[in-house]
């Protein structure tokens, strides 16, 4: 993904077809001096087709629009006028094509957490973009810019309500003078409550409280009508000491003002999920890089979860259908289902839903592919790569042999006793 590191590496190469191409031109002349100037044609015509024969399908990016599609999923069961934060370049900027481009959820707000840290990026919240309306703050824009606040102090200090905790370190004559006698603003106490409700209190463990954090805070505490979402684990650990306010829906989480969440139900999240736009994943026209195999991972893991959920609700037939959908979204042969235990929940909720035909196929597709890898990594268990290939090996024994354990539970007999033959051949014991 990130080419430009290798520029040295591409320049140094330049050199070396630089004097390739000043020892092809005096070959021609010596051998062939009438044909010089043909030679040096074809080559240059040759070139580009060379490259175009060897690199098209690793650069072809036709029918692709995983990215674009991904942000449309997390856009789209957004609640109106809500905040969505977000991390890093691959998320933000298929969400701002969308809203700029495309004119799609214009109302919601995207806040890249990184940028937070920044003036600028205080700034621009206190302004309207698109349908979406400025925030109120407790502190202005100007007060986010003085150095006194990008790092703030925190004391320990029994439980204060977050908005008097803000006009707190608002006041500008509240301040401690640190070790260089220059004065900073700080935090009266660790424990922040979020409502009127004393359960209802966050403890921030940390010794400081920077300014990306402090501004989410701020945004929290004054804007109580718009919803606050995040877009992934690396945004929510940034916040972990919010982690008992989070509600995961699908692709994004909640933030809740309280502990006594109603999480969303599974067959809520299982129409939320076939509504997401999920193009390129089941065909092998697409070219499927290791970022976009990641997206797909990300999807199946939901879609896996919402199965089990489902599946412990006695939602059997809902579950099937998910299967269903994921397997037809997510062909095993294409996709990467991780650790498999996700490709294991979509098994068990095919046959849980009588669907015994399209599990059976799923099964041989799955248990297909693990024998493949199995004897693929057990070849070059004693090479270089010896520590991953063991591990690999025995990650696809395990997996075969709850496969055939989650065969026998629904009475798929023929099928089992053909996993269990591959497993003898590696006298695997029977659990």
């Amino acid at each position: 993904e990130r080419d430009y590191v290798f520029v040295g590496s591409f320049q140094v190469f330049s050199i070396w077809v630089g004097l390739g191409a000043f020892s092809f031109a005096r070959f021609l002349r010596k051998y062939f001096p009438k044909g010089i100037l043909v030679g040096l044609v074809v080559a240059f015509i040759a070139s580009p087709f060379l490259l175009l024969s060897q690199n098209w399908d690793d650069h072809n990016r036709s029918h692709r629009s995983f990215a674009s599609n991904y942000a449309y999923n997390m856009l789209t069961g957004l609640e109106q006028n809500a905040v969505l934060i977000v991390s890093g370049d691959n998320e933000t900027y298929p969400l701002w094509y969308l809203q700029n481009v495309e004119g799609f959820r214009t109302d919601v707000r995207v806040i890249n957490v990184n940028l937070m840290g920044g003036d600028w990026g205080t700034i621009d919240l206190t302004k309207k973009q698109y349908n979406s309306e400025p925030f109120t703050l407790s502190l202005n824009p100007f007060q986010y810019q003085k150095g006194s606040r990008a790092a703030i102090k925190i004391n320990k200090g029994k439980p204060l309500k977050l908005k008097t905790v803000l006009n707190f370190v608002a006041n500008d004559s509240n301040t401690l003078e640190t070790n260089s006698r220059k004065k900073r603003a700080f935090i009266p106490t660790h424990q922040l409550l979020l409502s009127n409700k004393n359960n209802d209190t966050i403890t921030i463990g940390n010794s400081y409280l920077y300014r990306s954090e402090l501004v989410l805070l701020d945004i929290i505490a004054n804007n109580p009508n718009r919803p606050v979402y995040f877009s992934s684990r690396n945004v929510k650990q940034k916040y972990s000491y919010l982690k008992n306010h989070f509600m995961d829906e699908g692709l994004v989480t909640l933030f809740s003002y309280e502990k006594e969440i109603q999480k969303p139900s599974a067959l809520k999240l299982s129409e939320v999920i076939k509504s997401w736009k999920l193009n390129g994943f089941e065909s092998n026209k697409t070219y499927i890089d290791y970022e976009a195999k990641k997206i797909g991972g990300n999807y199946i893991t939901i879609i896996a979860k919402t199965i089990d959920a489902l599946l412990k609700q006695s939602q059997n037939n809902e579950a099937g259908k998910l299967a269903m959908f994921c397997q037809e979204k997510f062909p095993i042969i294409y996709s990467d289902y991780g650790s498999y235990k996700n490709s294991l929940v979509i098994v068990k909720g095919l046959f849980a839903a009588n669907l015994n035909k399209e599990g059976l196929k799923f099964t041989a597709a799955l248990s297909n592919r693990l024998m493949q890898e199995n004897i693929y990594y057990n070849s070059i268990a004693e090479t270089i790569a010896k520590y991953s290939a063991t591990k690999e090996f025995e990650n696809t024994l395990t997996t075969l042999v709850k496969l055939r354990e989650l065969l026998l539970e629904f009475n798929q007999t023929e099928k089992a006793m053909e996993i269990e033959k591959f497993l003898s051949f590696f006298a695997v014991k029977k659990k």
